[in-house]
């Protein structure tokens, strides 16, 4: 599903599975497989970190980044939401709406 010359993002290890990719996507295809660890960022600068946000959320309302939910679940329903997002194949992040979200509760993806 990814484009040609598109990088894959790897940022969750929840699994404890290694990532696969098949070399002819990576050789034919310029598919690129990055890692991300967010701690490794968490001594920016102030100022770095709010060009950063402000880029992403950019790029979030432009429709460049996107993720689908799957499903959004109120906190005491914690573990049904934990089920849901253990399950394989799901189509979307599970969510949990803590207090008065109106992003979370229109079921938007973002």
């Amino acid at each position: 599903m990814l484009a040609e010359g598109g990088t894959l993002v790897t940022y969750g290890l929840l699994s404890g599975e290694p990532c696969q990719i098949n070399a002819r996507d990576m050789v034919f295809r310029d598919i690129r497989l990055q890692g991300f660890w967010l701690a490794r960022y968490r001594n920016f600068e102030p100022e770095a970190s709010k060009q950063i946000t402000a880029q992403l959320l950019q790029w979030i309302s432009q429709g460049v980044l996107r993720t689908p939910i799957a499903a959004v679940y109120e906190l005491v329903d914690v573990c049904a939401a934990l089920r849901h997002a253990q399950q394989r194949g799901r189509d979307g992040k599970v969510l949990l709406r803590i207090g008065n979200d109106p992003l979370a509760a229109s079921g938007a993806t973002f």
